[in-house]
Formats: C-alpha cells, structure tokens, sequence
C-alpha cells in the first residue's frame, strides 16, 4: 500500500530540550546539529516531526520518533515493515511509505539547468534526454529527483557513483501538472522502478522494489501540535 504525500512543514515551537527530546529521537537530534543555520536546523526538525505524526496517522499507530545515525536511512523502531522516506524543498515535505517493499522519495523545486552537475553527474544517454527537451530546466530537475530517490531508496548517500546508472524515462514525457504519476510505466533500473510526478513548481520521484501501480500524489494539510 505504496502512499505518496505532500504537505507544508508547520514550523514547530522548540521551546526547550525537554520539549524537544519528546518529538525526535536522540540519532535525529545529533544529525541536527551538523546544521550551523539556526532557521535550517529547526526546519530540519519541523520535518521530521511532521513526517512522524503524517506515518502516525497513515498507518494508525502511535507517534514514532524516527531513528537513524548520520549516513544511514531513517526508520521507525518499532515498526521494521514499515519502509519511509521523505525529501523536503522550501517549506514542503514529501513523504513516502509502503509496507514490506523499499521505498525512496525525492522532491525539488525546478530549478535551473547547472551544466557542472550534468557534466559529472549524468549519463550521456540522461544529458542528451535534458539537453533536447523543450523545457531543459524541468527535465534537469526531473532526473535528479529521480537519481535521488533511487540512492535513498537503496539506502546511499550522495558518495554513491550517480553516473553509474540511468534514469532517464522509458516512454515519451507529455509533462502535465497532476496528482498522477507522469509516466504510465514505471521505468526499470537495475532491480528497482521508477516514476515521477510534476505539481506545481515542484518535481517529485518515488523509488521502489516493488512494480506494482504507484499513488497518486495526497495533498494533506498538517498543523503543528500533537
């Protein structure tokens, strides 16, 4: 039961440590504090706190602090089936989930085209794709998105060789703002599939081992305070 939501991260009051220790584990709240921006870190920390009350509320269980070291993916303790992942942009969060299957999520804001990162990061077959599109910042902003959920999906970090394998869309693209995945097949990398969403100015890839039909994107509102 792959879920794929997007929503705008409230900014939580963190008022003190005691407060804070009851919404995020102690793993999370080490990564945070590798953010030297005060507004970064606590966004950061807005995040993860939304992403657990939206895992909270999609699979009826209680709040579950997220765990993780830095370097590793995060997870909920006590619920190993439960597979998550999320990407913030700006003040949005998306957040993806399935039970028993892995799962990897990715969002961005188009942006503009950095022939540096193209250069380095992508395929001939993936620069060629971007460099013909009619829209080459979107189609940019597109595969990077999917590069990325693929690696988060896997549970790599940015080390992880991006030009090692390719991303680039299995069909023709009609890019079309909706709540529906852009493709009508998912795309096959290696062992894992692909597909990708288009709302708004945001561009979005979910990753996932398992190739059944992939969700339509959720738009739900979440408010501050447990």
């Amino acid at each position: 039961m792959k879920k794929l939501i997007l929503t705008e991260i409230p900014m939580w009051k963190m008022e003190n440590e005691k407060h804070i220790s009851v919404l995020i584990s102690k793993e999370r709240l080490e990564r945070a504090e590798l953010f030297s921006d005060e507004y970064k870190k606590n966004r950061f920390l807005s995040a993860e706190i939304t992403a657990s009350k939206l895992v909270s509320q999609t699979f009826d269980i209680p709040y579950s602090l997220f765990n993780g070291k830095v370097g590793e993916k995060p997870y909920i303790r006590n619920y190993p089936k439960i597979s998550i992942s999320r990407s913030y942009s700006n003040q949005h969060l998306v957040l993806g989930m399935d039970i028993d299957n892995l799962i990897g999520v990715d969002c961005e804001k188009i942006q503009e085209i950095d022939k540096q990162i193209l250069k380095y990061f992508f395929t001939d077959k993936e620069s060629k794709y971007i460099m013909d599109c009619g829209n080459s910042d979107l189609a940019f902003s597109l595969l990077w998105t999917r590069k990325e959920s693929y690696i988060k999906c896997i549970g790599a970090g940015l080390k992880y060789p991006l030009k090692s394998f390719d991303v680039t869309p299995s069909e023709e693209i009609c890019f079309r703002n909706s709540l529906h995945p852009l493709f009508s097949h998912n795309s096959k990398v290696g062992q894992l599939f692909i597909n990708s969403y288009l709302y708004k100015e945001f561009v979005i890839s979910i990753c996932s081992a398992q190739n059944d039909v992939f969700p339509d994107l959720q738009i739900k509102p979440i408010e501050a305070g447990l």
